[in-house]
């Protein structure tokens, strides 16, 4: 017998709020050293929301923020229209569990296997039997291209092998939305590629939506459906690549390198 249909919204629902994530001039020091200086910016439901600049801008400090595990001196970040600056622990643990983090070093843990590395946030926040876990835990590795490495190490994965099991792991509890944090560091350029292919195919596959940390000119406009560019702890724009491309911005063009640089069209 199929399932009951669901009844649909009434006529007057609200249409779902286009901006997932909004930050609001959000100041972070940690003593004499700004790491943000009013940063504002919005991430739309669906997209590929590129943060880019040099080491040290303070790129990898803002997604922190959007986690809260940094919290702001001044100003407001709201995700999925909650107050992630306000929120106490226990409503903050509720939240992260509609996002998932990959970290810079894909942060495995090293002494289990892969298979239970994507478990992981499963066995947490879960309650499954071991066979449904089992078998998620292929689908994700399937999904990102490791099928049938469960039993082995981290410490017997390349670095793409293990970037790509952590985006596994972030997959795990269905979230809407993926955090990257220079997801394609260290990699030579054909791994690099291969990265930013998954990254796109996810976001085309599951629809969610995607903050990606780069210093990377090359993977930012592969990536990016908007992109911000920050120095010093500044935003200094944001908008389409085209639009960044076009911003006569000093630093801007000295950062981009002044390459020709492929735009990608939306």
């Amino acid at each position: 017998m199929p399932a009951p249909a669901l009844p649909a919204p009434p006529a007057d629902a609200p249409a779902p709020n286009p901006v997932v994530v909004a930050v609001r001039d959000v100041w972070k020091s940690f003593g004499a050293k700004t790491a943000l200086a009013g940063v504002s910016l919005e991430v739309r439901r669906g997209e590929v929301q590129v943060i880019m600049g040099p080491s040290g801008c303070g790129k990898s400090v803002l997604l922190k923020h959007l986690v809260a595990l940094l919290r702001p001196d001044r100003g407001e970040i709201w995700v999925f229209d909650r107050p992630v600056h306000a929120l106490p622990d226990g409503e903050l643990d509720a939240l992260r569990i509609r996002m998932g983090v990959v970290f810079q070093s894909a942060a495995l843990f090293d002494s289990m296997s892969v298979g239970d590395n994507v478990a992981f946030p499963l066995r947490r926040h879960r309650r499954l039997a071991p066979e449904t876990v089992a078998r998620r835990v292929a689908e994700l590795l399937a999904m990102v291209e490791m099928d049938g490495t469960e039993a082995l190490l981290p410490a017997a994965l390349s670095g793409g092998m293990r970037k790509r099991v952590g985006i596994a792991r972030a997959l795990a509890l269905d979230p809407a939305l993926i955090l990257y944090d220079e997801p394609t560091s260290g990699l030579d350029p054909l791994t690099a590629r291969t990265v930013d292919d998954l990254i796109l195919r996810l976001r085309r596959d599951l629809g969610v939506t995607s903050v990606v940390v780069t210093h990377s000119v090359d993977s930012a406009f592969r990536l990016a459906d908007r992109l911000a560019v920050m120095e010093a702890g500044r935003l200094l724009a944001s908008g389409t690549p085209a639009e960044i491309v076009a911003s006569g911005h000093p630093f801007i063009k000295q950062f981009l390198d002044t390459r020709a640089i492929e735009v990608k069209r939306t």
